[in-house]
């Protein structure tokens, strides 16, 4: 590197200008930089035409002391008119022209150059010869520069132009990151829901134009995914109305389609050289028949939109197209066309900003695409609920009425106007998608016929189940699904089981059984007029059909059980009335027979055994009148007729007989082994002189025996039970009865054990729990309550609380 305070100071300058460039076409400023370093006016920075262009340089940046307009004819030169910058290319050393050199080119004459240097450059160091860059200084004046090539001007130029390219790598580097933010600040948009996504692929293309400086960026995208050969415009930087609103592939006749169809970017060097080159470009890029309609079709658009006459000629016009695609699906095309200034032409560094670009695109498109789908699967799901919500009330409406339903009420929904009306709904759930007929089995005729059929198609009556190929396959599509029991997508004219599609002109159908748990009833055809369905249909379908078989389930069992209920109403009041018969047969004689060994017992003297067996006549008598009378109670309630007390103020003597002979009575029919003892406690029954207790005294005398006849049953052997009367506080008399024995929420453990259980094998007896629960009907007849109360350890108590009418004042 040259010593020179003169060489330290265009550096720093290069270094800053470089440094403070933020476009591509910032290479022109440090061109100048490095032009003013060695006084030369104009300075252009020349590249190697890419393939198929051959023996072809073309501007990259320019650079004029005095600003010019480069004619478009001067735009790129061949080998045979710029011998000088092919030399230093081809040799990878310097070149010089000046005066002295004959054959002056039309460049040099066009703008006043009498000499000029070119230095070879690459991004290769290592590349000694072909060299892709020439940086040639022109000057305008005579012997400014100087034939030794070791001079220091030559020398510095040299240094610096060495620089150059790093540092323009530098500003597509910086270019690229601004761009990838800015695209990415602009696609976050589409994070709202509420986002427009044409709006946000305009500012996106508009970016791109900007930055790239590009007369046009057109962004192409497929919307329909049904539809995968029809590509729509989004967004332009041109005037929609000249620009396709839609590509249609495949098709090879025109660039953008072309890398539609093959899923390739495409770069043209300049549309105006294409017809020179097009054997190169057709071989560089398999199956591309551009045609020349395209052409100047395109070129028209250029005069029109950029407003040159014909009279000019063009600028030049460089074409790039890139797939837009996500993994390894095809999302659209993004191109650009016409560079508003150098870099004039688009080339690979280009390619690989814009593909940044499209990356992004592709990664947002997705994205949006699945929060559309998901926003779409979503309202389908809640407009479908709302359908079944609207099916399940007309169908609980159906099933709640007190009118007998008739058999084939399953069938007669089906043609249910409002039934039919929420079940064909699915459509607004899903456009495109309508069921066309619901089909059901018919056993004794072996066939599959149409139950309902939408719309006007008149579809055969009847398919055999049995009717199968040489396979042994069913030749229907839904008997193929009651075969089977598993949903049939029909996707196109190409499936073997496509004669649905043109019965119901339909693109594509979906066929699910209607099931009863594993037995298939019937099957459900619907259709979609595009070729695919949602992703999410085929569950809603199968849903639907879930839902129909459980509605012919229900209205079934509905249909038996309302049945059923007739006749156990029937029953019931039959069953009613041979209780109160058998009631009315059985009171009479056992009153009789109680009222006899009341007689019996109350003659007897002593421990007379004939006055043991009265009182166990008594006894018996007394439980089989309880067993009488529990039988018209439960005929009572099980007619749901309320029971109606007689009552009557308790007096102290009356309930002393009532406890004691209940007493009695209980332990005279017991097994005398088991030597299980009853006794009444006297001491709280004088509160009855003090306060008014007021019952049916046979319903009291039914509760109080029942609790003893309880009590007798868990009672262990060797034990009292025991009898109290008194105040609960003041609110409540009681009479509890207390026992020593298996506790009453122990009893159904031992069920469960089959009464095995060590202390079950103690107590004697097994309970339905009737007793009880006739107790408790009684107490509720008189306000009052029935309580068990677990004590300590194998202790039970029961009680009877009435509730006390007045209080009265002692004497």
């Amino acid at each position: 590197m040259p010593e020179t305070k003169f060489t330290a100071d265009a550096l720093a300058k290069l270094v800053t200008t470089a440094l403070a460039q933020d476009q591509l076409s910032g290479l022109s400023k440090m061109l100048g930089v490095i032009a003013e370093s060695v006084d030369a006016p104009i300075a252009i920075l020349w590249q190697r035409a890419p393939e198929p262009i051959k023996e072809t340089l073309f501007i990259l940046a320019e650079w004029f002391e005095t600003p010019q307009e480069i004619p478009t004819y001067f735009h790129t030169l061949s080998r045979e008119k710029a011998p000088v910058s092919w030399g230093a290319l081809d040799t990878g050393k310097l070149k010089a022209k000046d005066t002295d050199n004959t054959n002056e080119e039309g460049f040099f004459k066009a703008f006043g150059i009498l000499s000029m240097l070119s230095i070879p450059l690459d991004t290769d160091k290592t590349k000694l010869k072909d060299k892709n860059y020439a940086l040639n200084f022109y000057w305008t004046t005579p012997c400014t520069i100087p034939k030794d090539v070791n001079d220091q001007h030559i020398k510095k130029a040299e240094f610096l132009a060495s620089l150059l390219l790093d540092f323009y790598h530098t500003i597509i580097d910086k270019v690229s990151y601004a761009v990838v933010n800015k695209c990415n600040k602009a696609l976050s948009q589409l994070n709202n829901t509420t986002s427009d996504f044409k709006k946000v692929a305009s500012d996106v293309c508009e970016l791109i134009s900007e930055t790239l400086q590009v007369h046009e960026v057109s962004l192409y995208l497929f919307e329909d995914p049904d539809d995968s050969n029809s590509c729509r415009l989004q967004a332009t930087t041109w005037n929609s109305a000249n620009v396709p609103s839609s590509r249609t592939i495949p098709n090879n006749n025109t660039l953008t389609d072309w890398v539609l169809t093959h899923k390739t970017p495409i770069i043209i060097f300049d549309l105006a050289l294409y017809e020179t080159y097009r054997a190169n470009y057709e071989q560089h890029y398999p199956l591309l028949s551009l045609n020349k309609v395209s052409l100047e079709t395109r070129q028209k658009d250029l005069r029109r939109n950029l407003q040159i006459n014909d009279d000019r000629n063009l600028p030049p016009v460089s074409f790039i197209a890139l797939p837009i695609v996500y993994g390894d699906t095809l999302l659209g095309v993004i191109r650009c066309c016409g560079n508003k200034k150098a870099p004039y032409y688009s080339f690979e560094q280009k390619k690989i900003l814009l593909t940044l670009v499209a990356n992004q695109i592709a990664q947002a498109r997705d994205s949006w695409l699945n929060r559309e789908n998901i926003n779409k699967e979503n309202t389908a799901l809640s407009s479908f609920l709302t359908s079944l919500v609207t099916l399940n009330g007309i169908v609980l409406e159906k099933i709640s009425s007190n009118e007998k339903l008739p058999k084939d009420v399953f069938k007669n929904t089906l043609q249910d106007e409002v039934f039919l009306s929420a079940l064909g709904n699915i459509h607004e759930a899903v456009n495109t998608v309508e069921i066309s007929a619901i089909r059901l089995v018919n056993k004794a005729d072996n066939c599959l016929y149409f139950a309902k059929v939408y719309g006007k198609e008149t579809p055969d009556a009847k398919y055999d189940l049995d009717e199968v190929d040489e396979k042994g396959e069913p030749v229907k599509a839904g008997v193929w699904v009651y075969k089977h029991k598993k949903t049939l997508v029909i996707d196109g004219e190409g499936h073997p089981l496509a004669n649905p599609l043109r019965r119901f002109k339909a693109k594509s159908m979906i066929i699910s059984p209607i099931k009863i748990a594993d037995e298939v009833i019937g099957v459900i055809d619907v259709r979609n007029t595009t070729k695919m369905f949602p992703p999410f249909t085929q569950p809603m379908v199968e849903l639907i059909g879930n839902q129909l078989g459980l509605y012919s389930y229900l209205f079934d069992k509905i249909v038996a059980l309302k049945d059923s209920v007739e006749t156990l109403e029937v029953e019931k009041r039959q069953q009613t009335q041979t209780y109160e018969d058998f009631t009315h047969q059985l009171k009479s004689p056992i009153q009789h027979l109680k009222a006899r060994a009341n007689s019996f017992a109350d003659n007897s003297r002593g421990s007379d055994p004939a006055l043991k067996q009265g009182l166990y006549l008594r006894g018996l008598a007394s439980k089989a009148l309880r067993v009488t009378q529990s039988i018209r109670l439960f005929a009572d309630l099980s007619k749901n007729a309320p029971i109606k007390p007689k009552i009557t103020r308790l007096k102290e003597d009356v309930l002393t007989k009532i406890l004691i002979e209940c007493a009695i009575d209980q332990g005279s029919t017991i097994d005398p082994t088991l030597n299980i003892d009853f006794s009444v406690h006297k001491e709280g029954l004088n509160v009855l002189n003090r306060v008014s207790v007021e019952a049916d005294y046979d319903l009291l005398v039914q509760a109080i025996s029942n609790l003893l006849d309880n009590a007798a049953k868990y009672s262990f052997p060797d034990t009292r039970v025991e009898i109290y009367c008194g105040l609960t506080g003041k609110q409540n008399f009681h009479i509890t009865v207390k026992n020593e024995g298996l506790p009453l929420h122990e009893t159904e453990k031992c069920k469960e054990r089959n009464w095995r259980g060590a202390e079950a094998k103690l107590v004697t007896g097994e309970g339905s729990g009737i007793g009880l629960w006739i107790v408790d009907a009684i107490m509720k007849a008189h306000d009052g309550r029935l309580i068990i109360i677990p004590t300590e350890k194998d202790m039970t108590e029961v009680k009877l609380l009435f509730p006390t009418k007045t209080y009265m004042n002692a004497r």
